[in-house]
């Protein structure tokens, strides 16, 4: 979580010198209902956990259409992107129908990939995990920011 390639991905990507904000582990079973859980954020959101960072996702499990792969849309980390409509619901979870009106379906984007991949997430964009229909999913995500605005963990 340290390699110096990231490291400078994520300077780079932030113009400043970043540190390790926060690493937390997500380790998800199936759902015996298979439907989304807004507490598992299994439901539409952006997160809002400094004035810019960027996760790390470390996949350590396949990931497949049936457990749970990562949903996001494309373009929607940038300002102005968002639409006034779903933002008026306040910081909250948006079900996938009430995404859809603004955002249809088949421009959402669907990581389905092999364990051992890496991906960097600007998390300002709409996004979930999907519900698990059979197996598990685990990931590693470590955080960057260039600042202390909120405590630095690591």
């Amino acid at each position: 979580i340290n390699d110096p390639v990231i490291m400078s991905l994520v300077t780079f990507y932030l113009r400043s010198s970043v540190y390790l904000r926060s690493v937390s582990f997500w380790h998800s079973f199936e759902s015996i209902d298979h439907q989304p859980n807004g507490e598992l954020a299994q439901l539409f959101h952006y997160d809002l956990d400094e004035f810019r960072w960027l996760k790390l996702f470390i996949f350590l499990s396949d990931v497949t259409s049936e457990n749970g792969p990562h949903v996001f849309i494309p373009g929607s980390h940038r300002p102005g992107f968002k639409n006034p409509n779903l933002l008026s619901q306040g910081y909250s979870r948006i079900c996938d129908d009430d995404m859809d009106r603004y955002h249809p379906r088949s421009y959402w984007q669907y990581l389905i990939c092999p364990a051992g991949t890496l991906v960097l997430a600007d998390t300002r964009c709409w996004h979930k995990g999907t519900a698990i229909r059979s197996g598990v999913r685990s990931v590693l995500q470590p955080e960057y920011a260039p600042s202390h605005f909120s405590k630095k963990l690591i």
